[in-house]
């Protein structure tokens, strides 16, 4: 397959021409799951269009391997790549529970570990990531495995299967929490008991870790619209849902990507396709449909969590798995 610098100007015209149509649907929808727009103006060329002109889902391995390269080595800094990598994704289509732990465990869902075609909110997030972080295809694939599981211990028990309990304790050496200082004086808490008894016997097994509560701290909804302004480009979100028995969790993840002019949005993976939308859009139309989702007993939206990538995410890596790291462990057991 030809690599960027192969392309003729007709054809990356005509992949300009392919993002520029997929971004122009994007624009149609809005909210998780609601259809709504929208793209900024403040997204540049240079943005959308560097080196290797695909996006992201219509890569190769080796296309994907080059971008990496070409990336790690302009810029610097994370948040940096991680910015445009999001961009990349634009368009790509979202199917719920696309990801497996095939072909090195089978699992109860026989699903593949990997899949860049689509994406659910969940493994959007973990390959933007891992993306940002890696310096070649083969660090993105393990860095990939290491941030979905336990102690990067290739197995269905032992992935993040519990945002809460497990994907954000197991991702201390890349993330930090934020909400102290994005939501200082405005938070509030709650206790979440991780139902693992009862999501192991659904899928057939049997839980071998033991019972465990959470406390955890969240922006209230009513009191969103205040922190926007504090909000930072490359912050991970959390989405917090309740039900009608008092139960919070987190429902949906993103980023919150904040352009030249100051203007915060936020891009995710949910029904039909990646996109951007202004913040205070996707807060608007959780707040209106809130009381009606009350009324139906129905899970509605309860607030926020904030998250930041850690600039040294990787020096914490290597202290953590060695000088070897990213290292994932596959064994026969």
């Amino acid at each position: 397959m030809r690599n960027g610098g192969d392309l003729t100007g007709k054809m990356i015209e005509k992949y300009r021409i392919l993002f520029c149509l997929l971004i122009l649907a994007a624009a149609a929808c809005t909210g998780c799951p609601n259809k709504t727009p929208e793209l900024s103006g403040g997204v540049s060329d240079e943005d959308m269009f560097p080196p290797y002109q695909k996006p992201i889902y219509f890569m190769s391995a080796a296309e994907i391997d080059r971008y990496i390269r070409f990336l790690s080595t302009r810029e610097k800094d994370t948040v940096a790549r991680l910015d445009k990598i999001l961009l990349r994704h634009v368009g790509q289509d979202h199917r719920q529970n696309i990801i497996g732990d095939f072909p090195f465990d089978l699992g109860p869902d026989n699903l593949p570990i990997y899949n860049i075609k689509e994406s659910d909110c969940v493994s959007f997030v973990e390959s933007v990531l891992a993306m940002s972080l890696a310096d070649s295809w083969r660090s993105y694939m393990v860095l990939l495995q290491r941030i979905r599981y336990r102690h990067g211990l290739i197995s269905w028990e032992n992935r993040n299967h519990f945002i809460e309990a497990d994907w954000q304790e197991s991702n201390r050496w890349l993330i930090r929490d934020v909400n102290s200082v994005v939501g200082a004086g405005l938070l509030k808490t709650y206790d979440l008991e991780i139902e693992r008894d009862r999501f192991y016997a659904m899928n057939g097994r049997k839980n071998p870790f033991p019972p465990q509560t959470v406390r955890l701290t969240y922006i209230p909804a009513d009191d969103v619209h205040k922190i926007i302004p504090n909000l930072k480009n490359g912050y991970l979100f959390n989405l917090i849902r309740t039900n009608h028995t008092g139960k919070k969790w987190v429902g949906h993840l993103g980023f919150i990507r904040v352009d030249r002019e100051g203007i915060v949005y936020m891009v995710h993976s949910g029904i039909p396709t990646v996109r951007m939308l202004t913040f205070s859009q996707y807060l608007e139309a959780q707040i209106k449909d809130r009381e009606k989702r009350i009324l139906e007993q129905k899970p509605y939206f309860e607030g926020f969590r904030f998250f930041a990538v850690r600039g040294d995410a990787m020096a914490r890596l290597r202290r953590i798995d060695g000088r070897l790291a990213p290292r994932i462990i596959i064994t026969g057991k």
